[in-house]
């Protein structure tokens, strides 16, 4: 196998976004993380491992990041030794939820039939009323959502825009702003529903456009919403940015995944095909691909390199489930994130969030609190 090896792998996975759980908790797992460790060699990924691993007097077969719970200063320390030996860490971390409501933003709310822009100004539009979805939208009214991805069919769609539209109508936010993003998302519904039904008169499948693209697996069987997909293809045109370019020799190893295997590869091979990478507005990837990494599966039982990947996968997203439920984050384990959160994202690297607006907030107040409390001792 190659030396030059970015290792990824995931945690918090529970498949499709259909599949919410009756409190949309996503059995307990309502946060995806995706990492990538690397490029380095499976020599030094072992010796890393085995460094920290003695120091902290620990003795794991296989090193595995729900093993690691309880001890949060073996991870700070291997996110500190990575970062000493200049190998970078790429994490997409995901809320399902609001995953849900950008995909509700972009089926339902500004649709590709809209002829929006997809500039800058364009993404600001569909954050703000992705955080006021995520924030006031009923679940009766994202059932409906879900269910017309499940019968994928014209009369479920036409139920869920409706039920969109009203609840609309009904709300009117808290204050001043909060009542004109409710404006704007009623009068763009209302052109949704428009565009829909001529859509469906010019053609029976025209029902589509309002929904999300699906991920064709295995024996042809289609999954909604995988944040896998997106974390993949925006995690890899990250390291084409931090790489410059150069990708040839280059190997992503990615966890094994039974189920999944194809839909990865085709998430790869689809981002490296694009042509016109003007719409997309990420200060931190390339999407525009020269030359291509090759692809390939491992077991992480006997990839020092993976169980990093694990480890660094995991630690985050327990760190974002203390975050998002308000809970007191531990010193130790916030410093092992802090590694990530200092890394300058433009070069690629780092820490992407997909999360709402005021979590990211309250986690950069929490950051600078942590900081501050550093310098002064």
């Amino acid at each position: 196998m190659p030396g030059d090896i970015v290792y990824i792998d995931e945690s918090g996975h529970t498949g499709d976004l259909l599949k919410p759980g009756t409190a949309f908790d996503f059995s307990g797992q309502p946060h995806f993380v995706l990492a990538g460790v690397g490029p380095m060699d499976a020599a030094r990924a072992a010796a890393l491992l085995d460094q920290i691993g003695s120091r902290h007097r620990l003795r794991m077969r296989e090193v595995k990041s729900d093993r690691l719970q309880t001890r949060p200063a073996f991870v700070r320390d291997l996110f500190a030794a990575l970062r000493d030996h200049d190998v970078p860490l790429f994490v997409e971390a995901v809320d399902k939820a609001f995953f849900l409501m950008i995909q509700i933003v972009n089926c339902h709310v500004m649709p590709p039939t809209g002829g929006t822009q997809g500039d800058e100004e364009d993404l600001i539009v569909r954050n703000a009323f992705a955080d006021f979805l995520y924030q006031s939208l009923p679940d009766t009214v994202l059932a409906r959502f879900i269910d017309a991805c499940r019968a994928d069919n014209a009369d479920a769609v036409r139920v869920s825009l409706d039920a969109l539209l009203d609840w609309a109508r009904s709300e009117h936010g808290g204050n001043e702003e909060e009542a004109a993003i409710v404006r704007g998302i009623e009068e763009n519904v209302v052109e949704s529903i428009d565009d829909f039904e001529r859509a469906v008169a010019g053609q029976p499948d025209g029902y589509r456009r309002f929904l999300p693209i699906p991920d064709a697996g295995k024996r042809d069987r289609l999954y909604w919403m995988l944040p896998n997909y997106s974390s993949l293809t925006n995690l890899y045109a990250r390291v084409n940015r931090y790489r410059q370019g150069r990708l040839s020799g280059l190997t992503l190893v990615h966890d094994e995944q039974a189920q999944y295997d194809d839909i990865i590869r085709t998430a790869k091979a689809a981002v490296e095909r694009f042509e016109d990478v003007s719409w997309v507005v990420q200060p931190g990837a390339d999407y525009a691909f020269g030359e291509t990494a090759a692809l390939s599966f491992g077991n992480s039982a006997e990839s020092p390199g993976l169980m990093i990947a694990d480890v660094v996968a995991g630690h985050v997203r327990r760190v974002l489930r203390d975050h998002m439920a308000e809970r007191a984050l531990g010193n130790t384990a916030f410093d092992a994130l802090l590694t990530l959160w200092d890394v300058d994202p433009t070069r690629g690297a780092g820490l992407n969030l997909v999360l709402p607006t005021a979590a990211v907030q309250r986690l950069q107040m929490k950051a600078l609190a942590r900081r501050a409390g550093l310098r002064e001792r």
